[in-house]
C-alpha cells in the first residue's frame, strides 16, 4: 500500500485485499453493513472505539493507519501534554 492513502483508502483496502464484505467488517464493529458503506463513501466518520477495533481485527497500528510519524522521543519530552 502507498504511504500517501488517508486511512479511509487504507481500510478499504484492506477490506478487499483481505475479501471481507462490508457486512462482515460491521459484524466486528457491532453496527450495520450502512454504516460502514457511508464511513467508507466518507459519509460518516468513524469513532476512535471504531478505529481501535479495526487496527485490532486487521493487526495494524493506528499510527501506520493515520500516517502518523513515531518519535517516542517527542512523546516522552514533551512537557505540556500536547503531541
Amino acid at each position: 500500500m502507498k504511504e500517501d492513502k488517508d486511512y479511509i483508502d487504507k481500510l478499504v483496502e484492506l477490506r478487499i485485499d483481505r475479501d471481507k464484505t462490508q457486512k462482515e467488517i460491521a459484524k466486528q464493529l457491532q453496527t450495520s453493513q450502512t454504516a460502514v458503506s457511508k464511513w467508507e463513501l466518507r459519509q460518516r466518520k468513524l469513532t476512535i472505539e471504531d478505529l481501535r477495533i479495526l487496527c485490532l481485527y486487521y493487526k495494524v497500528s493506528a499510527d501506520w493507519l493515520l500516517n502518523l510519524p513515531y518519535h517516542p522521543e517527542q512523546v516522552t519530552s514533551n512537557t505540556e501534554g500536547r503531541c
